[in-house]
C-alpha cells in the first residue's frame, strides 16, 4: 500500500497538502492550487516519457483557386553567348584578297587549300580558325598568290582577272586555269603560274 501511494504522490505533484495526510507544508510555499494552464498542458503533453503531445495543430489547407492569375511560372530564359571574334592574320588576309578578286566559292576553296569541308571556309576566313603554315597549305597559299599578283598587274580592270580565270585555254587543255589547277593541284597550280610568267613577259 504505501508503494502505490508512492506513485500516486508522484504523478500528482500539484496534490493540496490537505490531501497529503503527514506531509508538512514546504517552508516558504503558499498553499494553491496549480494553475489552470499547467493542467491543462499536462493534458496536452500526454505520456511525457515519448514527449510527443497526442493533439498537434494541423496546418489549414490552402485555397485552390481556378484560372491562371494567382500563378506564378518560372521561364527558363537563355543567355546569348557571345559571338566568338576571330584573329584574321596576315594569311587569312591574302586568301581573303584571292577569293574576291576570284569569285571562289566555297567548295573551290577548300579545293584549292587542301581543306577537307567547304564548311570550314567561313570559320577560316573570319579567323575563327588558325591557316597552319606547316603544311602544304602554305605552298599552295604562295603559288595562287602569286598568281594573282601577275594577273592583277596583267589586266586593269579586276573583273577580268576573275574571266580570265574561269575561261577555257587552249594552253591548259582547254580547260580554265582554275579547273586546271583543282584538278592537278600544286603540279597544276605551278603550270598556271608559268602560264600567267609567260604572259607576263611577253608584254
Amino acid at each position: 500500500m504505501s508503494e502505490a501511494r508512492g506513485i500516486r504522490d508522484l504523478q500528482f505533484p500539484f496534490q493540496t497538502p490537505q490531501a497529503q495526510q503527514g506531509v508538512p507544508p514546504l517552508l516558504g510555499m503558499p498553499d494553491r492550487q496549480p494553475p489552470q494552464a499547467q493542467l491543462e498542458g499536462l493534458t496536452l503533453l500526454g505520456n511525457i516519457g515519448i514527449g510527443t503531445p497526442t493533439e498537434q495543430r494541423v496546418p489549414a489547407r490552402p485555397t485552390l483557386t481556378q484560372g491562371l492569375e494567382n500563378q506564378g511560372f518560372w521561364t527558363r530564359v537563355e543567355l546569348a553567348r557571345p559571338a566568338l571574334k576571330g584573329r584574321v592574320t596576315g594569311p587569312v588576309r591574302l586568301i581573303q584578297q584571292i577569293a574576291r578578286a576570284w569569285s571562289l566559292t566555297n567548295s573551290e576553296l577548300a579545293n584549292l587549300l587542301a581543306y577537307p569541308s567547304e564548311m570550314l571556309m567561313p570559320a577560316l576566313l573570319a579567323g575563327r580558325m588558325t591557316f597552319a603554315p606547316n603544311t602544304d597549305r602554305s605552298d599552295r597559299l604562295r603559288i595562287i598568290y602569286s598568281i594573282h599578283a601577275i594577273l592583277a598587274n596583267l589586266f586593269v580592270n579586276p573583273a577580268d582577272e576573275a574571266r580570265w580565270l574561269h575561261d577555257q585555254l587552249p594552253l591548259l587543255g582547254n580547260l580554265s586555269p582554275l579547273e586546271y589547277m583543282l584538278r592537278n593541284r600544286i603540279p597544276g597550280m605551278l603550270r598556271v603560274q608559268e602560264v600567267t610568267e609567260r604572259g607576263m613577259a611577253n608584254l
